[in-house]
């Protein structure tokens, strides 16, 4: 059996960089935007591949309306405490430690046989994710950020690495925390080496501020010694806002997931409100527009280009 699995953790607080507009300041509205982002995760990825089990992991009650609309979507809701793996609550993405409960919580549903896909709420499934599954049964399946030595976000992370367990740490991999698939012995090997990780952290001083991303990281670096694959191949970060880092991969030679930070309280809830009144979704292209992708069509012409045409046209 494949599992596909999403978690929402209710703060105290909403200290979350991507969750301060006017609307969505408060802890309830927040939660309201990342349960109906969590159910386009898993009511697509039900959508495009029927025969997956689709759970979605909070540590409250969730409003009855989104109960409904993850009956009709086929996607089950667990009660899942938060806690056991946090660090600093004073962190802003602190709350994404509620990632290593919801995974120790699917391991323990697991047969031995079974694979599982970890996904953020923020993406959305649009191919079917078989190939997916039959790759994690090889072994664990990672998505490499696209960010270089020198990167911010990066030297934070190989700094903490360096603060934890030594100096002559000269680098690491930035792993993203959208993604993750294995078998359950690849899960579970992996969630213990955060554990350490994470137990570590809590004794170190001075650490910037700590995410799920950086558990991944460093236990990758510090223990894991076995084959990683990468999921480039199935899932990209969209960033579609004023920072615009996009691609046509989408469309051509197609990703299996978008995952779409920037489209939290925009794209997402769009797909939500779609599927709430048709029970299904679009078509991947009217999905590309709701979400704010670029255009697929190849522009043949522009002043430089006519100008090396007709120079080629000359030279022969």
């Amino acid at each position: 059996m494949n599992y596909v699995i999403t978690q929402v953790a209710k703060p105290q607080k909403n200290t979350l960089p991507q969750m301060q507009q006017k609307s969505v300041q408060n802890v309830d509205s927040a939660m309201n935007v990342y349960l109906e982002n969590a159910l386009v995760s898993l009511a697509s990825a039900k959508q495009t591949t029927p025969d997956v089990v689709c759970i979605l992991n909070c540590n409250f009650e969730i409003p009855e309306r989104y109960q409904k609309t993850a009956e009709v979507a086929g996607v089950e809701i667990h009660q899942v405490p938060y806690g056991k793996y946090k660090s600093n609550e004073d962190f802003p993405w602190a709350i994404t430690q509620y990632k290593f409960d919801s995974m120790e919580h699917a391991i323990g549903l697991m047969q031995e046989e079974d694979c599982l896909m970890m996904l953020d709420t923020d993406t959305v499934c649009v191919q079917n994710l078989d190939e997916i599954f039959e790759e994690a049964k090889t072994g664990l399946i990672l998505y490499a950020t696209h960010h270089g030595y020198e990167q911010k976000i990066r030297q934070q992370m190989l700094q903490n690495y360096q603060k934890m367990y030594g100096i002559e740490r000269k680098n690491l991999v930035h792993y993203g925390g959208e993604f993750l698939a294995g078998s359950k012995a690849v899960m579970k090997e992996l969630l213990d080496d955060c554990s350490k990780v994470i137990i570590k952290a809590r004794e170190t001083e001075g650490i910037h501020p700590w995410a799920d991303e950086e558990a991944f990281s460093i236990a990758i670096a510090e223990f894991w010694d076995k084959k990683i694959y990468p999921a480039n191949a199935y899932i990209y970060r969209f960033w579609t806002n004023q920072f615009y880092l996009v691609t046509t991969n989408y469309y051509y030679d197609p990703l299996r997931i978008w995952h779409l930070p920037a489209e939290k309280n925009y794209g997402m809830v769009l797909l939500y409100e779609y599927f709430e009144k048709n029970h299904r979704f679009p078509s991947m292209e009217q999905m590309a527009k709701m979400v704010g992708m670029p255009g697929t069509k190849h522009k043949k012409w522009n002043l430089y280009r006519l100008k090396m045409r007709i120079r080629n046209k000359l030279s022969h």
